[in-house]
């Protein structure tokens, strides 16, 4: 509230200033006015613009700071003289018991405990190579990689009986941006 004071009155003194300046720079001088419209109408136009300036300023300045004061008395005239800090600082208990719903929902159960897929068999797939020194663990035949899936460890579980079913492929071939079915009007051609 001080500081919406403080600028009201610093604009009040700014434009006071401006317009008590009577060196010939200021186009309100009536100095500079008489000498420049000496030959020429002074009854409308530039002239009586800038004579009746200062004026038309403190007129404007008394019916801004008429319209401020109404804005800020205002709420406390009409409020019938009552304080509104004291209407703001008033404090309800609101008992949140009353509100609460007495239908609420059971929670979801917990979700079901998937168990974890059986280990399969399988057998390290070893890279071989050529060396002269005797080797302890020989790697995995063909025979063993036929009864069990090779992997990057060998570990012991369920084997494998069945392979996986095999992907059906297509046998047809279709060049480049051929389509199964052409595209027609609905109706047909004709």
């Amino acid at each position: 509230m001080e500081e919406l004071i403080a600028l009201v009155g610093g604009m009040l003194v700014f434009s006071l200033l401006m317009g008590m300046d009577l060196s010939w720079n200021n186009v309100l001088a009536s100095i500079r006015n008489n000498l420049v419209f000496a030959n020429r109408n002074k009854e409308y136009g530039a002239f009586v613009l800038r004579r009746d300036y200062t004026k038309r300023l403190g007129i404007a300045l008394i019916g801004s700071l008429a319209i401020f004061g109404l804005a800020v008395a205002g709420p406390k005239i009409f409020a019938g003289g009552e304080d509104l800090a004291d209407v703001k600082k008033k404090v309800v208990d609101v008992d949140l018991e009353l509100f609460a719903d007495e239908d609420e929902p059971p929670p979801p159960p917990p979700p079901e405990e998937i168990p974890p897929p059986p280990k399969v068999e399988t057998v390290q797939f070893v890279q071989v190579e050529a060396t002269n020194e005797e080797v302890d663990d020989p790697p995995p035949t063909q025979l063993d990689l036929d009864s069990t899936l090779a992997s990057t460890e060998t570990q012991e579980g369920v084997k494998e009986d069945e392979a996986p079913p095999p992907v059906e492929e297509d046998d047809n071939t279709y060049a480049y941006g051929m389509v199964e079915e052409n595209a027609a009007f609905p109706g047909g051609d004709a």
